[in-house]
């Protein structure tokens, strides 16, 4: 017979710490987010300007993007 397994206890993922990437995204979803325009734009779309919103502009993805030159 083999060797009986150990209970281990599982260790929480608390998230992964912070670089010096995720902390310029910071600062870009910030900026986008007091950005006139596209809080405007949001706003005709019935979209709250979150910061997913501001991730998928950023990206250059989503709707407000497509339609930010169109108003």
């Amino acid at each position: 017979m083999g060797k009986k397994k150990e209970n281990h206890q599982w260790k929480r993922v608390v998230g992964t710490p912070p670089t010096e990437d995720n902390q310029r995204r910071f600062e870009n979803n910030k900026k986008t987010l007091s950005n006139k325009t596209f809080i405007d734009t949001c706003n005709h779309l019935n979209i709250p300007p979150t910061k997913r919103q501001t991730s998928k502009y950023n990206n250059k993805k989503g709707i407000v993007y497509k339609t930010i030159n169109k108003i």
